[in-house]
């Protein structure tokens, strides 16, 4: 519906809607998928995701796919770090190694005692760092391990840094993406159990929809949602799901300080689990690009992002590499190591440069008046914490 047609009865939105109910055809790839994560409720539940990825990751398992996770992986870790011995890490005969769920409340630990080889992997979906975890994970692995040689790894959606300049040193970063890619390429070479492959694949589409984005359906559900705006939104506005609920007063926010001058936000940079907002101050840092060919497919290669995960929310600030020239790729890199940002990864794609420390959970299976009152507390605590930051940044820049 054009802006510029005359507003309809909320009862005609819903009759036109009806009537072009077969627009909704386009989503029948998705919507018409049977999805075992869904049915369990387990979508968005990070020690679940672990427990599938450690099974994936033990050969001995009975997903059929032998040792070609784990080898994937190993592969990744050498093609990051030139110190690694490629021919004794590539070579070893990986079904001695043994895989442990939550040993010492490290996520994931692979071990092999054959070879005195363990690989120690932190999976972050929504949460973030705490109390020096990394830190205190790599001296239990050093202490309980002496004579091992280990890899360290930090799992995120996008494969971002630690937010500790030292520990992005030691871990290395993997994004779901990878994960994606290498599950998918053992999954065409490797013959397998049927019913072991419907999971898998399951699992593959939940990480594609719930944590990476799937460009193709964000795409389709915008264009629907241009078309019928006003019918969509009264169904929004009727239906109990705390993380749209959450997305919503998250973008009335947004909204609001838009309308204030404040940020910029475009209601296309938003999902229901992630709303992306820029500033006047970080576009200065960061200049727009030409066109939109960024990451996320605009002309900005940084932004603030809200990540919603279920019944909670943080905002960190992102870069993207995507499409950028050495000269921008190369400023990137001097304002993460001016933040102590630092990366060792000369190819990254995804970076986190900043993360609000105020953080906000509903308790509720839906937001009540004191719900939205929550919300909007943290978020102008964040506010504050970004404007903070920016102008300690902006007065690092002036006096370099």
């Amino acid at each position: 519906m054009s802006t510029d047609s005359p507003k309809l009865s909320d009862e005609q939105a819903l009759k036109n809607f009806l009537l072009d109910i077969n627009c909704l055809d386009s989503l029948s790839e998705w919507s018409n998928q049977f999805n075992l994560f869904d049915v369990l409720k387990i979508t968005n539940a990070e020690i679940r995701h672990s427990n599938v990825l450690a099974w994936l990751l033990n050969p001995s398992e009975s997903h059929g796919l032998g040792d070609c996770i784990l080898r994937g992986l190993i592969h990744e870790f050498v093609k990051q770090n030139n110190d690694i011995d490629v021919f004794n890490t590539l070579l070893m005969e990986l079904h001695s190694f043994t895989v442990y769920r939550e040993w010492k409340n490290i996520d994931i630990l692979i071990i092999s005692h054959t070879h005195k080889f363990l690989i120690c992997i932190e999976n972050k979906i929504f949460s973030g760092e705490h109390d020096k975890q990394l830190k205190r994970y790599k001296h239990i692995i050093e202490t309980e391990y002496p004579d091992y040689e280990t890899l360290f790894a930090y799992l995120t959606p996008y494969g971002e840094t630690p937010e500790d300049e030292e520990d992005s040193e030691i871990w290395h970063t993997v994004s779901y993406s990878t994960i994606i890619e290498i599950t998918e390429r053992a999954l065409e070479t490797k013959r397998n159990n049927p019913d072991a492959e419907l999971l898998i694949n399951h699992y593959i589409n939940t990480i594609r929809r719930t944590i990476v984005g799937d460009y193709k359906l964000k795409k389709i559900c915008q264009e629907i949602y241009t078309k019928h705006r006003q019918a969509l939104d009264l169904i929004f506005e009727n239906r109990d799901d705390i993380t749209l609920q959450i997305s919503e007063e998250v973008q009335k926010w947004c909204f609001d300080m838009c309308q204030c001058g404040k940020l910029f936000f475009d209601p296309q940079n938003a999902s229901k689990t992630s709303v992306r907002f820029t500033t006047n101050n970080m576009s200065k840092v960061f200049p727009e690009l030409e066109n939109s060919v960024s990451g996320w497919k605009t002309n900005n290669y940084y932004c603030y992002e809200v990540f919603i995960r279920s019944n909670q929310f943080l905002v960190t600030l992102r870069l993207s590499s995507i499409n950028l020239t050495e000269a921008q790729k190369e400023k990137c890199n001097k304002i993460s190591t001016l933040l102590g940002k630092a990366d060792k990864k000369k190819d990254w794609v995804w970076k986190r440069l900043f993360t609000c420390k105020s953080k906000c959970k509903i308790d509720d299976d839906f937001i009540n008046d004191d719900g939205v009152k929550k919300i909007n507390t943290t978020l102008n605590k964040c506010w504050k914490e970004i404007e903070q930051f920016e102008a300690e940044l902006l007065k690092n820049l002036e006096e370099l």
